[in-house]
């Protein structure tokens, strides 16, 4: 550390700069900031046009009322004075002199992100929430940056677009926005691929942050083909990043890209063709820890549940190629996916969410691990029905799962942008109509509050699937290969 931390300088204690963090604060037990952190108001801006206008505003208003408050001038994001017909630079509500040179539209969604995109990726939103800190890291790099902006955009522009509508964005407002969200997500890849392309900077953390970011806009265009890409390239680069400590802040982060790109590519593994993911490997310092943290987590999915699912996936992929054959599997393998389903069963949910959350959070955690336990049962005893050549009858589990779900719409909704994963699989069962219509209205419920695509071609898929599997002749436990079998490879997550 070359200078004194922000943090000794607060308190007015003499910093000893022996690193961060320093010695001073790590004894006192609190965070050593190497700058001045960021204090975020509601709002935009809390002086001039822009006072008090925050995300739930349209855009256009924001342009409108930043223009009108300097007589149509703008400010480009690297400061450049331009002509009549754009944004305006305005004061700023935030202390970090970053945002000084970002125009009013940048600050607009920067804005969008901290209130709408960060408490959407996560279980429960709070100050310890990571994509949250992402932002101070953002400030400072434009390819990060562009990252976030365009998740902003993107969600801004899908809050117009109805669940079971596939069209073009229609006025001009809505395409401005579909526009913005294409230019900040082309920047985004443009600035990635020099990033990758140079050797500091490949290993650098924000350049596996912004792939990282560039997984959960593919939730919000549609949740297809793009997605494992982006996770084998975060792999590929964390592999890269050396033992050094990187500080605490940013070790937390990596902590945390780290668990969720392993928790994303198991449950996605699941649902797609087998072996389309190489399987989850990072170095020593970076291996995937078994504490839950639903304030750290995107889904909220136990770890312990995590493990059982990728050994399941693993029995499915050793079928490629087999199903259907009367070809017998060896007794242990059999063995061993059964003792793995007992052991799912005999987990202890409440043990668990109580221990992650105290009332009334441990309800809602609770049936939040029983929608995940359910769909592991269901996925798992689908693969054995597959080992075996047989189909055996799951109702009661499709039932319970199903009951869950509505518990957790109508009690929990809050909780229900976490359970996109077992919805699907307790579509993929559902046998009568009056099942399958309340997947639908779930799932509708679900893109309402969320507004990612991957949720409306999720019920597209479980529709086109039902058409299939109402044929003669179809098979029970055919779905584990049968949805892996699409054209495309959904993230449904």
């Amino acid at each position: 550390m070359t200078e004194p931390c922000y943090t000794c300088r607060r308190r007015r204690v003499q910093c000893d700069q022996s690193g961060t963090p320093c010695d001073k604060c790590k004894k006192a037990g609190i965070d050593c900031l190497k700058e001045r952190p960021l204090r975020w108001v509601r709002g935009v801006a809390i002086r001039g046009g822009m006072r008090g206008r925050s995300y739930e505003d349209p855009p256009t208003a924001v342009i409108s009322s930043a223009n009108s408050a300097t007589g149509g001038r703008h400010i480009q994001d690297n400061g450049e004075q331009c002509g009549n017909n754009g944004f305006v630079s305005i004061p700023t509500g935030l202390s970090d002199p970053a945002l000084l040179r970002l125009a009013p539209a940048s600050r607009y969604y920067l804005d969008y992100y901290n209130h709408q995109i960060c408490k959407l990726f996560i279980v429960y939103d709070s100050q310890r929430n990571p994509f949250r800190a992402l932002i101070s890291i953002a400030l400072n790099s434009p390819m990060l940056l562009d990252a976030v902006l365009s998740l902003a955009t993107r969600h801004r522009a899908n809050i117009s677009r109805p669940f079971a509508d596939n069209g073009q964005p229609t006025g001009s407002e809505l395409a401005s926005i579909y526009h913005d969200a294409i230019h900040f997500k082309y920047r985004a890849i443009q600035r990635l691929s020099r990033a990758v392309s140079c050797p500091r900077l490949r290993m650098a953390d924000e350049t596996v942050a912004t792939v990282f970011l560039l997984i959960f806009l593919d939730l919000l265009e549609s949740g297809c083909d793009r997605w494992n890409k982006h996770i084998e390239g975060a792999k590929s680069l964390m592999a890269l990043m050396g033992p050094e400590d990187p500080g605490h802040m940013v070790q937390q982060i990596r902590r945390f890209i780290t668990k969720e790109i392993y928790l994303i590519e198991t449950l996605g593994a699941a649902l797609v063709r087998p072996r389309l993911i190489t399987g989850f490997t990072s170095p020593a310092e970076l291996t995937v820890p078994d504490e839950d943290i639903v304030e750290e987590s995107f889904l909220g999915c136990p770890a312990y549940l995590l493990k059982a699912v990728r050994y399941i996936s693993l029995q499915r992929d050793s079928l490629v190629g087999t199903w259907p054959t009367t070809h017998s599997f060896p007794l242990e393998q059999l063995q061993g996916l059964t003792a793995t389903l007992e052991s799912v069963e005999n987990f202890n949910g409440q043990l668990w969410a109580a221990g992650l959350s105290s009332s009334p959070k441990a309800s809602g955690l609770y049936a939040l691990f029983r929608s995940y336990q359910l769909a592991t049962l269901l996925f798992g005893h689908r693969v054995h029905d597959a080992l075996k050549n047989e189909s055996t009858p799951q109702d009661t589990l499709v039932l319970e799962l199903l009951s869950v779900t509505a518990l957790i719409k109508d009690d929990y909704p809050h909780l229900l942008k976490c359970t996109l994963w077992p919805i699907f699989i307790a579509g993929l069962e559902c046998r009568q109509l009056p099942e399958r219509n309340f997947v639908m209205s779930a799932l509708e419920k679900f893109y309402e509050d969320t507004r990612c695509i991957n949720v409306a071609n999720a019920a597209q898929i479980l529709q086109n699937y039902w058409v299939e599997h109402d044929q003669p002749g179809a098979d029970s436990a055919g779905w584990v290969f049968g949805v892996s079998h699409l054209r495309h490879d959904w993230l449904l997550v």
